[in-house]
């Protein structure tokens, strides 16, 4: 009971001294234990959001790149298929040879001879180049529809040189270019791809 009595005596000016002092240290014991680790944790919380959210960014550039790219790619991918069409992997003479006698039917002259070279690496080292001459005999029309018409074809043939003669049978032909009848020696290269080179 003495010790009730004691404590009641004490001022209060010294309770609220002591019970600032209580407050203080609960209050830093609060901030060390609760308060400090909360912002940490939410400091590194906001580090992981900031970098989920660049990785976000940067998987979304990624996914656009690479669309754009597999874009990029599916036209190189048409560009090649258009070109093999005009350079085939082999120099298919006698696909070449059908396509010379169609056209020259069609044109109406006369084809008699298709001779093929010997095939040889072209200046670039991804191609061989396969020499052609052919003999014709027709008007000066039906040799140029001749030339137009190879130059349209779907493979790359190139014309080397032509050498005209007129065909003499009598002097009333020489009077009429248009329907005297020439002899024509075309010379053409075709090319293809060399799979060696690869």
């Amino acid at each position: 009971m003495g010790l009730i009595r004691a404590i009641i005596r004490i001022p209060a000016g010294i309770w609220l001294i002591a019970f600032a002092a209580y407050m203080y240290l609960q209050h830093n014991n609060w901030q060390t234990k609760t308060y400090k680790p909360l912002v940490g944790q939410l400091a590194s919380t906001k580090n992981e959001l900031q970098q989920l959210i660049e990785t976000n960014k940067a998987s979304e550039n990624f996914e656009k790149q690479k669309q754009e790219k597999l874009k990029e790619i599916q036209k190189l991918a048409e560009d090649l298929n258009r070109v093999l069409d005009k350079l085939p992997k082999s120099s298919d003479i006698p696909i070449i040879l059908s396509s010379f006698a169609d056209i020259s039917d069609r044109v109406g002259l006369e084809f008699s001879r298709f001779e093929p070279g010997q095939q040889a690496k072209s200046s670039s080292q991804y191609f061989m180049e396969t020499p052609i001459k052919v003999q014709l005999r027709g008007s000066f029309v039906q040799i140029m529809s001749f030339l137009d018409e190879v130059s349209h074809l779907k493979r790359i043939i190139v014309g080397k040189g032509l050498n005209l003669r007129q065909e003499s049978k009598n002097s009333s032909d020489k009077k009429d270019s248009s329907t005297s009848v020439l002899n024509a020696e075309a010379n053409f290269t075709t090319y293809h791809f060399d799979e060696s080179a690869r």
